[in-house]
């Protein structure tokens, strides 16, 4: 009758097969990835929302200048579209921002 060991070495999987010695390495890899996974998503909705409201900020006064013409001020004429353009930017980054909330990546 084979001993134990003999056993085990007779297996159909050798030995070596099962090292588990770089798990560990693995692991702290994989938390490392889903740190920086969630770092990078909060940095996108932050700036999504920075841009979103510096868009909208324009966009107001923009409307603002367009209302007053003002001498040596080049380009008026462009501002009204220039603050509908910034405008429906920021309402398209609000709707990201939205998508982003409704799937529960972010805390909006």
């Amino acid at each position: 009758m084979a001993t134990r060991e003999g056993r085990k070495s007779q297996g159909c999987v050798p030995d070596n097969i099962l090292d588990f010695s770089g798990l560990a390495q693995l692991k702290d890899a994989a938390a490392s990835t889903f740190q920086l996974a969630n770092v990078t998503e909060q940095n996108i909705v932050e700036r999504l929302l920075e841009t979103a409201t510096l868009y909208e900020e324009t966009s107001k006064q923009l409307q603002a200048s367009a209302a007053r013409p003002g001498p040596g001020i080049s380009g008026q004429e462009q501002f009204p579209a220039l603050a509908r353009d910034y405008a429906e930017r920021a309402k398209k980054m609000r709707e990201v921002l939205q998508m982003f909330h409704e799937a529960g990546l972010s805390h909006a």
